[in-house]
């Protein structure tokens, strides 16, 4: 399974960010919305990934804000444990939570690991002096690129008799 989630996403990302968000259903971007306002209410999102035995691993992560085709970037410090995890197993989740408002949002996607100097300028977290004093090279990058988004939110709430989140498809929307 995770070798068909592969190359979905390397589908993806052969399509310019805008493509993939300008194939997602029209219904879809209502909740792409829903989405980006709770994961900017939350700032802070738990960072889930697949240790050695198959265990899911959380942490708290204080991400960038989702790119238009809602990409979201960390950073960390070179030898975390989450880094190991990631490449054993690229599948992380992202889960963000405004409980204040019922809502939250889980990013279902790949991740990959960026070391080079060019996303480090472009991706410079701004508490960088406080967290990174060995900037840049003590400075990794997570980029997580979206496969699946589930959302609940007052703006666009669960299904009433399952609770079912309300999704939307990523790798639906590259097949388009």
């Amino acid at each position: 399974m995770f070798a068909a989630m592969g190359i979905l996403l390397m589908s993806a990302d052969a399509l310019d960010a805008q493509d993939v968000v300008a194939k997602v259903a029209a219904s879809d971007r209502e909740k792409l919305a829903a989405a980006r306002a709770v994961m900017s209410s939350a700032r802070y999102c738990a960072l889930i990934t697949v240790d050695d035995a198959d265990r899911p691993r959380a942490r708290t992560v204080d991400p960038f804000a989702p790119t238009n085709d809602m990409t979201v970037w960390v950073a960390t410090l070179p030898g975390t444990r989450k880094l190991d995890q990631i490449r054993g197993n690229p599948n992380v989740t992202l889960y963000y939570s405004d409980p204040e408002a019922g809502s939250y949002v889980t990013l279902m996607g790949s991740a990959r690991i960026h070391d080079d100097l060019e996303s480090k300028a472009k991706w410079k977290h701004p508490d960088v002096e406080a967290f990174w004093p060995d900037y840049p090279d003590g400075y990794t990058l997570i980029e997580v690129r979206p496969s699946w988004l589930e959302v609940v939110s007052p703006e666009v709430g669960a299904n009433e008799q399952t609770w079912r989140p309300q999704s939307v498809d990523f790798d639906d929307a590259v097949k388009r």
